[in-house]
């Protein structure tokens, strides 16, 4: 199983940029773990997650990794997400 390491810049309270590092053993994301992979906001990911694959862990909705590289790498080529 491919391993993921998540690294992002989060804004702390008091205006602080902090890294995190998170270690996902699981190619399969939540919305809230592809919002920040992606580096956007969780309002933004719903906005443009409606058109992305997806599949399901009970009732919750998760996106693979490769997918969201792809969107990634579509916006950095002026694709936009």
């Amino acid at each position: 199983m491919k391993e993921v390491l998540l690294r992002r810049s989060l804004q702390a309270a008091a205006g602080e940029l902090r890294l995190r590092e998170t270690r996902v053993v699981t190619p399969w994301l939540s919305a809230d773990e592809a919002a920040l992979y992606c580096g956007c906001s969780r309002s933004h990911f719903d906005a443009f997650s409606r058109r992305l694959a997806h599949g399901w862990s009970g009732k919750l909705k998760v996106y693979h990794v490769e997918t969201l590289d792809q969107l990634v790498r579509q916006a950095g080529a002026g694709g936009g997400v």
